[in-house]
């Protein structure tokens, strides 16, 4: 009987040392820079993303997905928290998060879920980490970051949700040499553009292997980029509201979920509403996105979204000197500058790089964007919030590296 006791005693003390098996896992992944008509599965015959489009073929695919900014600050603050920018506060260099009442992770530790961020983001994005259990960032390194997530999914157990964002390809552009192609016709900075996606590819690939079939995985960006369509604004991203710079990637694998195919406008803020749906938690208080849940189920009943909306600052202190908002339906595109009080509309069926302002000869269409970015605006308007850029010299050094700050051309 006490040899009994005595097993069962010690079986009991392995159980609590060993490893708690894996629960649920999400995997999100969001690639720096990346445009979405650079990835295969929207239509890029370069041979860019392998991986990515084998992802597809069994997931969701979002054709329209958009960010709710053109850079990183603004896009992974609503990732974070699923507020739009103008309430998150993540909106210029060390700005810090606001006083927000709960974070995607904050929510997802109350249901018992572990939270891991592993990156290579170029802003500090201070405050966002409130709620993860881990939260690692890799100065240049998207190999590291990668390594270090695989890591953590080997020890760690549970339900849990791992971020990982991906510098990959942001400016400066450096590829590895077999990842570079030549092409007639193609300047030697979007053919490094172009390698820099298939190196990034291979880290995808790698934290798809990691994770398994059986996990969710969510792949998206933050921002896109302009290459060299435009004249004044080449290889950047910030500073407009080009569709270059909004339209990113959308990829969301739901164990057990058909592929599907959805043409309906989607924005980043519906992935943090999806996580915690997912997951079965409620969303973080203030979040306005949508659960893509019942699309990836093939459910199309919800209303489809009519217009969104996206914003961005851009200048040095001390004044939001460079304020820009967008309002877009599906086929026209409203702009606003709001320093300048101009109104400028993109017939985006007919001109999809929006070369021509077409206000006067379509005013209907632009009074309705206007009114529906002002309702907008009335509840989500720029806080007034001095800017403090609080940076060391290192990270001057930095910034300025990647042509930020007063630094060479992105």
């Amino acid at each position: 009987m006490k040899r009994r006791l005595a097993l069962a005693a010690l079986a009991m003390a392995l159980a609590s040392c060993a490893p708690e098996p894996p629960g649920r896992t999400l995997l999100l992944i969001t690639v720096d820079t990346l445009r979405a008509d650079h990835v295969g599965a929207w239509g890029n015959p370069e041979g860019t993303s392998p991986e990515l489009d084998r992802l597809a073929r069994g997931a969701a695919q979002f054709r329209q997905c958009l960010s709710v900014s053109s850079w990183t600050m603004p896009a992974m603050g609503t990732l974070g928290t699923g507020l739009p920018p103008s309430e998150h506060g993540l909106l210029y260099w060390h700005m810090p998060l606001a006083d927000v009442p709960e974070t995607l992770s904050e929510v997802l530790a109350q249901g018992g879920i572990r939270s891991a961020f592993f990156g290579n983001p170029i802003p500090r994005l201070e405050g966002l980490d409130r709620g993860f259990d881990t939260w690692q960032t890799f100065e240049g390194n998207d190999h590291a970051a990668v390594v270090a997530a695989t890591r953590w999914l080997g020890k760690s157990g549970g339900d849990r949700f791992v971020w990982v964002h991906l510098l990959g390809p942001h400016a400066p552009y450096d590829p590895r040499p077999a990842d570079l192609r030549t092409r007639p016709g193609v300047s030697a900075e979007a053919l490094s553009y172009e390698g820099e996606v298939r190196t990034v590819d291979r880290e995808v690939r790698t934290l798809l292997r990691a994770v398994g079939p059986e996990a969710a995985v969510i792949v998206t960006a933050d921002h896109g980029e302009t290459l060299d369509e435009r004249r004044t604004m080449q290889f950047d991203h910030g500073k407009r509201l080009y569709e270059e710079l909004l339209r990113v990637p959308g990829l969301l694998r739901f164990p057990g979920a058909a592929p599907e195919l959805v043409s309906r406008p989607v924005i980043l803020a519906d992935f943090p509403v999806t996580i915690c749906d997912w997951f079965g938690e409620a969303p973080p208080a203030g979040a306005y996105g949508e659960s893509l849940a019942p699309l990836v189920r093939g459910d199309r009943s919800a209303p489809r979204r009519e217009v969104t909306f996206a914003s961005v600052v851009e200048d040095e202190p001390p004044a939001h000197r460079d304020r820009r908002w967008t309002a877009r339906g599906e086929r026209w595109k409203a702009v606003y500058n709001v320093d300048k009080d101009r109104w400028d509309l993109f017939d985006l069926a007919l001109d999809p790089k929006e070369r021509i302002d077409v206000s006067a000869e379509h005013p209907a269409e632009l009074e309705y964007l206007r009114r529906e970015l002002e309702d907008w605006r009335a509840d989500h308007a720029f806080p007034d919030l001095p800017f403090d850029r609080r940076f060391t010299p290192a990270e001057l050094e930095r910034l300025q590296s990647l042509g930020y700050l007063g630094g060479a051309d992105r």
